[in-house]
């Protein structure tokens, strides 16, 4: 049974999560409504739904990673919404004519800083709370993506972060 403060985070992490999951269904019907119009707009387009997300969302993440319990929790956030940052579709190659990022197939909708530089000052911070703090979790959960999205050329997803984390491990 999680305590009051753990339940708390526990809310806070569920309703922006919330908030995420409807940015990235609206990135989805934005996705959909173009592929049915045979419409491919440009990254920035398809990506303005997840930038607004991460500005509204980050106080309360900074929040959340310095509740009790929230760590893992935010920590989990922004890897989701990093994860949210790409969109596969077949059509994207013809993008790459345009000069967007990504392979052939995955489109690089969100720029890496903004959840790269959310995530390093998660991780920081933990560390300077907690000397001891080894996130061997976290160092796998991060490097998944970055070994997906590897494979397809992009190679700028969660590098400073990652970096960090695997220095302490």
């Amino acid at each position: 049974m999680l305590d009051a403060s753990q339940q708390f985070a526990h809310e806070l992490y569920d309703e922006l999560s919330a908030k995420v999951a409807k940015a990235h269904s609206g990135l989805e019907k934005r996705l959909d409504i173009s592929r049915r119009a045979d419409i491919l707009q440009t990254s920035d387009w398809y990506g303005e739904k997840m930038t607004g997300v991460v500005t509204e969302t980050k106080p309360s993440i900074l929040k959340l990673s310095a509740m009790l319990g929230g760590l893992d929790l935010a920590i989990d956030l922004v890897m989701y919404i990093g994860e949210c940052s790409y969109i596969k579709d077949p059509r994207v190659k013809l993008l790459k004519a345009k000069g967007e990022k990504g392979s052939c197939e995955i489109l690089h909708i969100l720029q890496d800083e903004d959840t790269n530089n959310l995530l390093f000052q998660i991780l920081t911070s933990a560390r300077q709370q907690d000397q001891t703090f080894k996130p061997q979790d976290q160092i796998d959960r991060i490097r998944q993506p970055i070994d997906y999205l590897k494979r397809h050329s992009i190679e700028t997803h969660f590098v400073k972060s990652y970096g960090l984390i695997s220095s302490w491990a």
